[in-house]
């Protein structure tokens, strides 16, 4: 944390607060829905943020994208909600030609974005800039895959029971 204390009581009832509003705004879509493992030899790995663009979790994010698509059993998924609509830099071209599959969400309603994420069916989604802003924080507390990872964007506990791994 930023003060060298433990948050994780804080967070964690930061995070049931969210829910209990989330679930008042959209009660026709579960926050922790049960999602099965897709049974299939192949690995869908997807990447969810903000700041796939010229922005310090945008080129750490590039590399792993890059590294994975090197395997033939591993297909990521990269969806992308920009901050605006500039997505011509290198960095976001870097990452969408890593990607096997780039979905840029741009216009879609907060609830779209969780049922296209949840729809393709993904073995691991990892949120590398969870919990920097509103917008992911809120996302990062719903199950989008049966395994949900987040990284670097924030060094602290998000609270959310539906995160897996940091």
């Amino acid at each position: 944390t930023y003060h060298n204390s433990n948050n994780s009581t804080y967070m964690s009832l930061l995070a049931q607060f969210y829910n209990i509003l989330l679930n008042l705004r959209f009660p026709n879509i579960s926050i922790n829905k049960q999602l099965q493992i897709p049974n299939s030899n192949i690995l869908k790995i997807g990447f969810i943020g903000r700041t796939f663009n010229n922005h310090s979790i945008g080129r750490i994010s590039m590399g792993l994208i890059e590294k994975l698509n090197q395997y033939s059993d591993i297909i990521t998924y990269t969806y992308t909600i920009p901050y605006n609509h500039n997505t011509n830099d290198q960095f976001t071209k870097r990452i969408y030609n890593a990607s096997k599959v780039y979905k840029p969400l741009l216009e879609q309603h907060f609830i779209e974005v969780i049922e296209q994420i949840r729809n393709d069916n993904l073995n691991i989604i990892i949120i590398p800039d969870a919990f920097t802003d509103i917008y992911m924080y809120c996302l990062g507390l719903y199950k989008l895959a049966p395994v949900q990872v987040t990284t670097w964007g924030h060094p602290d506990t998000s609270g959310s029971p539906n995160i897996d791994y940091y």
